[in-house]
């Protein structure tokens, strides 16, 4: 009998995560690594889903073990930027969104992710660049037209803002928050033009 291997279950866990099945995805990741406890992706994975499903120390830990076995792991780095952002711990979420951009510098979540991490500690130039990098990258990557449209809202550039999240809604149209978020933004333009 051959030994099992750990990438059909790995491959499975994706396939029930992206249909929305996220505790048989971490069943699936579990049996991936009991089969081979230092396959990263299944780390990587399982984290994800256990940051879905809202425990979010095991998440860590989960993206831990994988950076410790892969270092260079840009999704591991920004999966863990994502889930200490959550945690309010900003610096270290930027740490990690920077070390996923250092080693892949064209990765478009990480610059989306940094860019908002920045947004939220008031650094919005820092902010401006990496949402425009992630569009220099992506140009149809629409959260980040909405992230740099309330961005650019903030800094008062209520035109360029509004251009941002009419293309977010462009490419995807049934984008809740893009649509709150032009509406708002005329809103706010329309009063200015009032006064």
């Amino acid at each position: 009998k051959s030994p099992q291997k750990p990438r059909p279950y790995n491959n499975l866990g994706v396939t029930l995560a992206e249909m929305g099945h996220q505790r048989e995805a971490a069943d699936q990741y579990r049996r991936a690594l009991q089969i081979d406890p230092r396959y990263e992706q299944a780390h990587t994975n399982l984290g994800r889903t256990l940051a879905t499903l809202g425990d979010l120390d095991a998440a860590i830990s989960h993206f831990n073990t994988a950076l410790n076995i892969n270092p260079n792991s840009y999704v591991a780095h920004n999966n863990m930027g994502i889930v200490l952002a959550l945690k309010g711990q900003l610096p270290d979420a930027i740490e990690h969104f920077s070390a996923a951009l250092a080693i892949n510098p064209e990765y478009v979540s990480a610059n989306n992710n940094l860019g908002s991490a920045l947004k939220n500690q008031g650094r919005l130039p820092e902010a401006i660049k990496h949402y425009r990098a992630a569009l220099k990258i992506n140009p149809q990557f629409a959260p980040a037209h909405n992230n740099l449209g309330i961005a650019l809202a903030d800094q008062g550039h209520l035109d360029e803002a509004i251009a941002h999240f009419t293309k977010a809604l462009k490419i995807d149209p049934d984008y809740a928050a893009a649509r709150q978020n032009l509406e708002e933004t005329m809103k706010r333009r329309n009063q200015a033009a009032d006064e």
